[in-house]
């Protein structure tokens, strides 16, 4: 059983650009695709920072262009070529580093702790070498775990701990609100209790859990011993 991953709720399709990119360029992309940052990649693909909406000015751009143009004597400008036109402000002056990044196969439950303790909108999704392979915003995280309370809560309470488990009705009280699922009460065995938390939290729509059960018993080691293997055949 595996609960939903960062890859099966990002975005893949991403634009990009490189560290040598014009700003202008930068700034015209965010506003042609309405977008609030763009990733700045290597020409292999591996990210190295991100150039945010509030580091592109327009007006800041055409001041700075219209600075260097005065700079130059007008016979300078009459000759100069392609290759000696001014430079300007390109994205890797204005990226910030480093970017907050995840790994795909990174659950989304972790992937809605990360961005709540690192502030941000969005993480950026890289490889095992680093590469850019997509980005998971918060409304993609949303998107994910659009199904009713009513019934991730019937699947706790039905799957979970009435198939699986075999709890008793009334013994564990379900809810759910906006994905969170708490569970309150008390399982026979401890090890019940912790499958209870890693099954639940593998549903789909389940965005976090709140542990609130006790159990009756703790397992002897053999015991514990099955529960991880029944983990580990679950995943």
């Amino acid at each position: 059983m595996r609960g939903a991953t960062v890859a099966d709720a990002m975005t893949g399709d991403v634009i990009s650009v490189r560290p040598e990119t014009p700003l202008r360029e930068v700034a015209d992309l965010l506003a042609r695709h309405g977008v609030r940052a763009v990733p700045v990649v290597t020409p292999k693909g591996t990210l190295v920072g991100v150039v945010p909406e509030g580091r592109v000015s327009v007006a800041e751009l055409d001041a700075e262009l219209d600075a260097e143009e005065t700079e130059l004597v007008p016979a300078a400008r009459h000759r100069r070529t392609w290759w000696q036109a001014p430079r300007g402000p390109v994205a890797g002056d204005r990226m910030s580093i480093p970017a907050t990044t995840i790994e795909p196969g990174a659950s989304l439950v972790d992937a809605t702790r990360r961005l709540s303790a690192r502030g941000v909108a969005r993480l950026w999704v890289v490889d095992e070498v680093g590469r850019l392979v997509g980005v998971l915003t918060r409304r993609d995280l949303l998107r994910s775990s659009l199904r009713p309370d009513e019934a991730v809560r019937a699947d706790v309470a039905d799957e979970v701990l009435g198939r699986i488990l075999g709890a008793r009705p009334g013994t564990v009280t379900v809810t759910v609100s906006e994905g969170v699922v708490t569970l309150t009460g008390r399982l026979q065995w401890r090890s019940d209790v912790e499958l209870a938390v890693w099954l639940t939290r593998a549903l789909p729509g389940v965005v976090d859990v709140v542990n609130q059960l006790g159990c009756l018993y703790v397992d002897p080691p053999a015991a514990r011993r099955e529960t991880r293997a029944l983990r580990d055949r679950l995943r």
